[in-house]
């Protein structure tokens, strides 16, 4: 009898070991995925060896974790070459990014870090428009974390940038003068 076989007798822990496994195939992704067990596909979207027709049953999952599993996918690297993924993700879900703390975790995981500085220009411009109107998230640590991770990102626009020099914290705006002088330099050599 084959592994596949035994998936729909594992219990949770053996599942979700098997979907952190690289070297399973598709078939087996497939029973994974099938066993709907919210923490193995979780996995299985970090996997850095998922079948392209996992990827997008893991995409087009409707539960309501599915924002979840594509941002796991997202910061996974999984899409890096596929702007609009990126756009459907912020824009579908740019409310549960901003209303909570994990949901600004995993906001600064897909488009700030990481997977994310593959994240369009707009992305960046909005984030950082949200940024400087919220006071409540400016005046926080998190926010500041946040400010500094726009700032440092590679599709940072000089309009975003110039915004990020009126953030009420001295030491984000010095980081934020850094930058605009650093993006003016890059734009005179390349010109």
């Amino acid at each position: 009898m084959s592994l596949a076989n035994y998936v729909e007798s594992m219990c949770n822990t053996e599942l979700n070991n098997l979907a952190k496994n690289r070297w399973i195939d598709e078939f087996m992704q497939v029973r994974i995925y099938e066993q709907g067990y919210k923490v193995a596909n979780s996995y299985l979207a970090e996997n850095s060896m998922l079948c392209d027709s996992v990827k997008e049953m893991l995409w087009n999952d409707g539960t309501k974790r599915s924002y979840v599993l594509k941002a796991t996918l997202v910061a996974s690297r999984h899409y890096e070459n596929n702007t609009s993924k990126y756009e459907e993700l912020y824009f579908d879900h740019k409310k549960k990014f901003l209303s909570s703390y994990m949901g600004r975790w995993r906001l600064s995981s897909c488009f700030l870090r990481n997977a994310g500085l593959r994240a369009p220009v707009h992305i960046v411009d909005d984030i950082t428009n949200w940024i400087l109107d919220d006071k409540e998230i400016n005046s926080s640590y998190e926010g500041n974390r946040i400010a500094r991770e726009v700032i440092n990102h590679p599709n940072l626009s000089v309009d975003s940038c110039v915004k990020m020099t009126t953030y009420p914290r001295d030491q984000i705006r010095k980081w934020a003068f850094e930058r605009l002088v650093e993006i003016n330099r890059e734009n005179k050599k390349s010109a």
